[in-house]
């Protein structure tokens, strides 16, 4: 694709979207997209604002930081028109004779109302995710809800969530789910 940015290990292949910032993993297109969703629900669980999800940025800044022997480092700096206006910067990093690919997202965002995730492709039908609770990691297959709540699909997530072959380790307490082709956090 033109413009798209290439770096890997002979372990692991990343292929950086210039136009849009999301990046395919050995071929597993779609990494790095981030959603963002208007909420009209109480401050608990997320309840969708009439509109549509937006995901596509203002513009798109591809650079190399960092090209190896040891270690490839690419920055993504995207800027998106969500309210208000927030700057996203990813760092992609490539270590030597490690199939891991690292992601650091930084943004500052003070928008209300609203929740923005991250897509994470898996590349086959997932069924279940496990993830780590306060106390154990536990396995969920499908939206659970109880006498006074509705059926939610999203659970909470201490440091891991693992969604087939993907593993994605994390700081702080996020949120999953299970979602066309992958899973959102």
């Amino acid at each position: 694709e033109e413009g798209a940015v290439t770096v890997g290990n002979g372990l692991v292949s990343v292929v950086v979207n210039a136009a849009d910032g999301t990046f395919s993993v050995d071929g597993v297109a779609g990494y790095n997209r981030l959603v963002e969703e208007g909420d009209d629900g109480d401050t608990y669980n997320f309840s969708p604002a009439p509109g549509p999800a937006r995901s596509q940025p203002e513009s798109t800044e591809v650079s190399v930081v960092e090209r190896g022997p040891v270690r490839a480092v690419v920055r993504v700096v995207r800027t998106y028109p969500w309210e208000p206006r927030t700057t996203v910067t990813s760092e992609l990093d490539v270590r030597a004779d490690d199939r891991v690919v690292r992601v650091t997202v930084a943004l500052d965002h003070r928008g209300r109302d609203h929740r923005i995730r991250v897509v994470l492709p898996v590349g086959e039908r997932v069924a279940a995710t496990t993830s780590e609770c306060v106390f154990a990691s536990v396995t969920r297959t499908g939206a659970e809800g109880g006498r006074l709540e509705g059926a939610m699909p999203t659970f909470p997530s201490r440091r891991f969530v693992v969604a087939g072959p993907l593993t994605v380790t994390h700081q702080g307490l996020l949120e999953h789910e299970l979602v066309e082709g992958g899973t959102a956090l």
